[in-house]
Protein backbone atom coordinates (compact mmCIF):
# COMPACT_ATOMS: atom_id res chain seq x y z
CA UNK A 1 0.00 0.00 0.00
CA UNK A 2 2.94 2.62 0.92
CA UNK A 3 4.45 1.64 -2.84
CA UNK A 4 1.28 1.99 -4.15
CA UNK A 5 0.74 5.89 -2.32
CA UNK A 6 4.50 6.60 -2.88
CA UNK A 7 4.18 5.46 -6.67
CA UNK A 8 1.55 8.15 -6.90
CA UNK A 9 2.74 10.16 -4.98
CA UNK A 10 5.88 10.75 -7.46
CA UNK A 11 3.46 10.43 -10.71
CA UNK A 12 1.35 13.37 -8.77
CA UNK A 13 4.67 15.33 -8.25
CA UNK A 14 6.26 14.07 -11.94
CA UNK A 15 2.32 15.45 -13.46
CA UNK A 16 2.56 18.72 -11.68
CA UNK A 17 6.64 18.92 -12.95
CA UNK A 18 5.30 18.17 -16.39
CA UNK A 19 2.53 20.90 -16.00
CA UNK A 20 5.00 23.55 -14.70
CA UNK A 21 7.25 22.79 -17.68
CA UNK A 22 4.49 23.12 -20.33
CA UNK A 23 3.66 26.51 -18.58
CA UNK A 24 6.83 27.45 -18.69
CA UNK A 25 6.91 26.85 -22.42
CA UNK A 26 3.81 28.64 -23.05
CA UNK A 27 5.06 31.60 -21.61
CA UNK A 28 7.91 31.49 -24.14
CA UNK A 29 5.68 30.89 -26.76
CA UNK A 30 3.80 34.16 -26.09
CA UNK A 31 6.67 35.86 -25.82
CA UNK A 32 7.93 34.44 -28.82
CA UNK A 33 4.77 35.71 -30.50
CA UNK A 34 6.34 38.99 -31.45
CA UNK A 35 9.14 37.84 -33.86
CA UNK A 36 10.45 41.19 -34.62
CA UNK A 37 12.33 43.01 -32.13
CA UNK A 38 10.19 46.35 -31.71
CA UNK A 39 13.29 48.54 -32.24
CA UNK A 40 12.88 47.09 -35.28
CA UNK A 41 8.99 48.17 -36.13
CA UNK A 42 9.87 51.65 -34.37
CA UNK A 43 12.70 52.45 -36.44
CA UNK A 44 10.43 51.55 -39.71
CA UNK A 45 7.90 53.74 -38.10
CA UNK A 46 10.35 56.62 -37.19
CA UNK A 47 11.47 56.52 -41.09
CA UNK A 48 7.85 57.03 -42.15
CA UNK A 49 6.92 59.92 -39.77
CA UNK A 50 10.28 61.50 -41.21
CA UNK A 51 9.00 62.04 -44.52
CA UNK A 52 12.75 60.89 -46.47
CA UNK A 53 11.62 57.74 -48.81
CA UNK A 54 15.31 57.16 -48.54
CA UNK A 55 15.94 56.46 -44.72
CA UNK A 56 11.66 54.51 -45.13
CA UNK A 57 13.04 51.85 -48.41
CA UNK A 58 16.10 51.67 -45.92
CA UNK A 59 14.01 50.23 -42.79
CA UNK A 60 12.24 48.16 -45.65
CA UNK A 61 15.72 46.90 -46.96
CA UNK A 62 16.67 45.75 -42.98
CA UNK A 63 13.26 44.34 -42.55
CA UNK A 64 13.72 41.80 -45.95
CA UNK A 65 17.77 41.70 -45.22
CA UNK A 66 16.88 39.85 -41.31
CA UNK A 67 13.58 37.71 -42.89
CA UNK A 68 11.44 38.91 -40.53
CA UNK A 69 7.58 37.78 -41.79
CA UNK A 70 5.92 40.94 -43.33
CA UNK A 71 2.92 39.78 -41.89
CA UNK A 72 4.31 40.24 -38.32
CA UNK A 73 5.25 43.00 -39.04
CA UNK A 74 2.33 44.43 -39.77
CA UNK A 75 0.92 43.14 -37.05
CA UNK A 76 3.15 44.87 -34.68
CA UNK A 77 2.83 48.02 -36.80
CA UNK A 78 -1.01 48.20 -36.37
CA UNK A 79 -0.05 48.10 -32.73
CA UNK A 80 2.44 51.06 -33.12
CA UNK A 81 -0.11 53.30 -35.11
CA UNK A 82 -2.53 52.87 -33.06
CA UNK A 83 -1.49 53.09 -29.94
CA UNK A 84 1.13 56.66 -31.72
CA UNK A 85 0.71 59.69 -29.89
CA UNK A 86 0.15 62.93 -32.40
CA UNK A 87 -1.45 60.84 -35.38
CA UNK A 88 -4.61 61.98 -35.70
CA UNK A 89 -7.51 58.93 -35.84
CA UNK A 90 -8.11 60.07 -39.52
CA UNK A 91 -4.11 59.48 -40.30
CA UNK A 92 -4.46 56.37 -38.34
CA UNK A 93 -7.66 54.83 -40.16
CA UNK A 94 -5.59 55.51 -43.38
CA UNK A 95 -2.72 53.76 -42.39
CA UNK A 96 -4.93 50.79 -41.00
CA UNK A 97 -6.96 50.57 -44.23
CA UNK A 98 -3.58 50.29 -46.22
CA UNK A 99 -2.33 47.38 -43.63
CA UNK A 100 -5.18 45.48 -44.13
CA UNK A 101 -4.87 45.24 -47.90
CA UNK A 102 -1.48 44.65 -48.15
CA UNK A 103 -1.84 42.01 -45.38
CA UNK A 104 -4.71 40.55 -47.80
CA UNK A 105 -1.96 40.89 -50.80
CA UNK A 106 0.56 38.56 -48.92
CA UNK A 107 -2.24 36.56 -48.43
CA UNK A 108 -2.84 36.01 -52.20
CA UNK A 109 0.79 35.75 -52.71
CA UNK A 110 2.10 39.34 -53.36
CA UNK A 111 5.91 39.69 -52.93
CA UNK A 112 7.02 41.17 -49.74
CA UNK A 113 9.25 43.53 -50.34
CA UNK A 114 7.10 45.33 -52.60
CA UNK A 115 4.18 45.37 -50.09
CA UNK A 116 6.15 46.58 -47.15
CA UNK A 117 7.86 49.03 -49.19
CA UNK A 118 3.89 49.89 -50.28
CA UNK A 119 3.03 50.39 -46.58
CA UNK A 120 6.21 52.93 -46.00
CA UNK A 121 5.37 55.31 -48.80
CA UNK A 122 1.62 55.41 -48.15
CA UNK A 123 2.52 56.05 -44.17
CA UNK A 124 5.00 58.23 -45.07
CA UNK A 125 2.32 60.35 -47.27
CA UNK A 126 0.00 59.86 -44.55
CA UNK A 127 1.67 61.12 -41.61
CA UNK A 128 3.53 64.42 -43.55
CA UNK A 129 -0.04 65.12 -44.62
CA UNK A 130 1.10 64.35 -48.66
CA UNK A 131 -1.06 63.82 -51.74
CA UNK A 132 -1.77 60.19 -51.67
CA UNK A 133 -2.69 60.78 -55.53
CA UNK A 134 -0.42 61.82 -58.00
CA UNK A 135 -1.85 64.93 -60.22
CA UNK A 136 -0.08 64.51 -63.84
CA UNK A 137 -1.78 68.31 -64.37
CA UNK A 138 0.61 71.05 -64.97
Amino acid sequence: MEAVIGSHGCCHERGKMQEHKLDEMMKKTRVGIKVIPQEVVQAFFSACKSGNFDLANKEVNNVIAEGYPVSQMLSQLFDIVVEADGVSDEQKAKICKKLGEVDKCLVDGADEYLQLLDVASNTMRVLCNMPLEFSYEN
